[in-house]
C-alpha cells in the first residue's frame, strides 16, 4: 500500500527548520507543557555533547503533524521537543538582544525565523509554535516576546498554571546552558558559538516529520506515540479523547475543561487526576488508575455525552474540593459544624483517600440529614480500617467504589441502607477491639487523635469522635511514658523498647510543660505529673507502682473497651 493513498507524507530535516517552514499549533486536546527540569536537562545534556562533536547529525525523534479543521498544521506528537526548541533560541536571541549591532540584527532575523512571525491580517506578530490555551499566552509574553518588550513585565508573563512554571523553569535552564556554552569564548566567539548552534539546531539536529491530511486517526496516533520517553498519561489519553469526540463544540469544552483544571490544581497541582478518578468511580463503580481512560472510552461516545462528562467534571470539582476544605468549604453550611469536622477528620487529618469517591456521591445525592448521618459513619469506617486493618487487596477501593454508585443510581438513599451494604466489610466491635489492644500508631498526629477521643468518651463527653477540635488552650502534647530512650535512661532491653515504646498503651497527653518536664526521667521520678495532669487517662497511669511490658498491655486493653463507643459502626 502506497503511504500516500494514505495521507502521510515523510520528510526529515532540522528541528528548528520545521519551526522555520511552518506555523505550526498545539490543539487544545493535547497535553500542556509537561517536561520537568529533569527531562530539560537531558536534552540539553545530549545537544552539547552533540554539539562538540557535530560530524554526524543527531537524531531527536519523530514528529507528527496533522491537518486542523481549517488546514492548519497542528502537533500531534512532539510538543514537548519543538516547544524546548523554540525556548533554547528564545534564550539564544535574548543574548545577542543584549549585544552590539551585529548581535541585535541576528537576535531580529532569529525572532523572525524561528519564534514570531508577523501577520498581515492582524498587524501583529504571531508565535511559530502556538501552545494550547493554558500555556500560550504565557508563552508568547514570558518568553518569545523579546527582551525589551513590555509583555516582559506585564501581567500575562506571570506563570497561572503549573505548565508555565515548567515553561518559566525550561527557559532559566536554556539561559543557564547558553551563558555555560559561551563562558569560555571572548566577545567576538561568543556570538559565532551562538549563530554556531542555531545552524546546528536547524541543519544537524534531525527529526523525521510525518504529515497526515486528516484521513489517519490523529487521536489513534497520539495513543501510540511518546514523545523523548515522556509517555502519554492517563488524564493526557484522556483529554484528548473527550475534545475530538466533541470537535464541533471545541468553544464549549475548553473552557469547561480549563475551569475544573483550576479548580483542582488550585488546591494540590497533583490532584487532578485522583480528582477524575474519583468522579468516576463515583459515576460507575470501582475503576483503577491504569484503566481510567479505557474505562471512560468505553462509556463516551459522541459530541453530547463528551461534552455532558467535561461539565460534570467541572461542576463536580467544585464538591470535590469542599470535601478537602470541609471547615471552610460555603458547601457545606447547610451541614452544620460537627458534619464540617467529621469530614474534614476523614480527608484532612485520618487522610483517607479511598473513600473520597463515595464521599462525593453522598455530598451530592443524600437528603441532608442522612449525609450528616454518613458523614459521622465514615469517620467510625476509617479508624476501624486504619486500625484493624482488612482493607487490603483492594477491598475499600471496590467495596466504596461500589456504594458510591449505588448511591449516586439512588439505590441507596439512606446511611441506614449503606450501613447495611458494608455489613462484613466494616470490622466488627469483637475484631475492632481485638486489634486496638495490639495496635502500634507511628504517627504522632493519629495517637494524639486517638488520645483525645478517647479521653472525651471517658468523660462521657459528646461527639467524642471530634475531639481533635477541642479549644487549643486545652490542646496537649504526646507523651510517651517509657521513652525511646529508655535503653540507656531505664535500663531496658532494646528489644522490649521497640516492642512496647509505640503502643497506644505507652502513651498519654500532658501539656507542653509538663511533657518537657518528664522527659526521659525514671517512672517514679515522673509520676507526680501524670497524677497532676488535668487527663483523666494520663491520671490512671499514676495509680502504678512501676511501669513496663506489663503495665502497657493491661492499660492498652482497658483503652480499647473505649474505642467501639468512640467509634461505633
Amino acid at each position: 500500500m502506497n503511504l500516500a493513498d494514505l495521507g502521510i507524507g515523510f520528510d526529515a530535516y532540522g528541528i528548528a527548520t520545521a519551526l522555520k517552514r511552518n506555523r505550526l499549533r498545539v490543539p487544545a486536546n493535547q497535553r500542556s507543557y509537561a517536561w520537568e527540569a529533569d527531562h530539560v536537562k537531558v536534552l540539553f545534556e545530549d545537544l552539547s555533547a552533540a554539539f562538540r562533536n557535530s560530524k554526524s547529525p543527531y537524531f531527536l525523534g519523530t514528529i507528527v503533524l496533522t491537518r486542523g479543521a481549517d488546514d492548519a498544521l497542528e502537533v500531534a506528537d512532539g510538543q514537548q521537543r519543538l516547544a524546548t526548541t523554540s525556548i533554547l533560541i528564545s534564550a539564544v536571541r535574548d543574548y545577542l538582544h543584549q549585544r552590539d549591532q551585529h548581535g541585535k540584527d541576528t537576535a531580529a532575523k532569529y525572532s523572525s525565523d524561528y519564534l514570531l512571525e508577523y501577520d498581515p491580517l492582524t498587524a501583529d506578530s504571531v508565535p511559530k509554535l502556538r501552545l494550547n490555551a493554558e500555556d500560550n499566552e504565557f508563552f508568547l509574553r514570558a518568553i518569545l516576546s523579546t527582551p525589551d518588550s513590555p509583555d516582559r513585565k506585564g501581567a500575562a508573563s506571570k506563570p497561572k498554571w503549573s505548565s508555565n512554571e515548567r515553561l518559566r523553569d525550561a527557559y532559566e535552564l536554556a539561559s543557564e546552558f547558553v551563558e555555560k556554552l559561551i563562558a569560555p569564548q571572548g566577545e567576538k566567539e561568543r556570538i559565532r558559538l551562538l549563530v554556531e548552534l542555531v545552524q546546528f539546531l536547524e541543519e544537524r539536529v534531525a527529526v523525521i516529520v510525518i504529515k497526515t491530511t486528516g484521513q489517519m486517526d490523529a487521536y489513534k496516533m497520539f495513543q501510540t506515540l511518546n514523545d523523548r520517553g515522556l509517555k502519554a498519561s492517563q488524564l493526557d489519553i484522556l483529554k484528548n479523547f473527550l475534545f475530538s469526540q466533541a470537535a464541533g463544540r471545541t468553544a464549549e469544552v475548553q473552557p469547561r475543561w480549563l475551569s475544573m483544571v483550576s479548580k483542582i490544581e488550585s488546591h494540590d497541582e497533583e490532584l487532578l487526576l485522583d480528582y477524575v478518578r474519583h468522579f468516576w468511580i463515583s459515576r460507575t463503580g470501582p475503576t483503577r488508575e491504569p484503566e481510567l481512560a479505557d474505562r471512560i472510552m468505553t462509556v463516551v461516545s459522541g459530541e453530547r455525552q463528551a461534552l455532558q462528562v467535561v461539565m460534570d467534571l467541572d461542576t463536580s470539582a467544585s464538591d470535590y474540593l469542599a470535601l478537602l476544605t470541609s471547615l471552610q468549604a460555603p458547601n457545606f453550611a447547610q451541614y452544620g459544624p460537627e458534619s464540617r469536622n467529621e469530614v474534614y477528620t476523614v480527608a484532612a487529618l485520618l487522610r483517607i483517600e479511598q473513600i473520597r469517591p463515595l464521599m462525593l456521591a453522598v455530598l451530592q445525592n443524600f437528603e441532608v440529614a442522612e449525609a450528616r448521618r454518613a458523614f459521622s459513619m465514615f469517620v467510625s469506617w476509617s479508624v476501624r480500617f486504619l486500625i484493624a486493618g482488612g482493607g487490603g487487596g483492594g477491598v475499600l477501593d471496590r467495596n466504596y467504589g461500589l456504594r458510591a454508585h449505588e448511591v449516586t443510581k439512588k439505590e441507596i438513599t439512606t446511611a441506614k441502607h449503606l450501613a447495611k451494604a458494608m455489613e462484613g466489610i466494616i470490622p466488627s466491635d469483637t475484631v475492632f477491639r481485638g486489634a486496638f489492644e495490639r495496635h502500634k500508631v507511628t504517627k504522632a498526629a493519629l495517637a494524639r487523635y486517638y488520645l483525645r477521643c478517647l479521653e472525651h468518651a471517658k468523660r462521657n463527653d459528646e461527639f467524642p469522635h471530634l475531639a481533635e477540635f477541642e479549644a487549643p488552650e486545652s490542646q496537649a502534647n504526646l507523651e510517651h511514658i517509657m521513652p525511646e530512650t529508655a535503653e540507656a535512661a531505664w535500663r531496658v532491653p532494646r528489644e522490649l523498647v521497640d516492642a512496647n515504646y509505640k503502643r497506644l498503651g505507652n502513651m498519654c497527653l500532658l501539656g507542653a510543660k509538663q511533657n518537657v518536664a518528664a522527659g526521659n526521667l525514671p517512672f517514679l521520678e515522673k509520676r507526680h505529673l501524670y497524677k497532676e495532669s488535668p487527663y483523666l487517662l494520663a491520671q490512671d497511669v499514676a495509680l502504678v507502682e512501676t511501669w513496663g511490658p506489663a503495665e502497657i498491655e493491661g492499660r492498652q486493653v482497658e483503652l480499647a473497651k473505649l474505642a467501639p463507643i468512640v467509634w461505633p459502626i
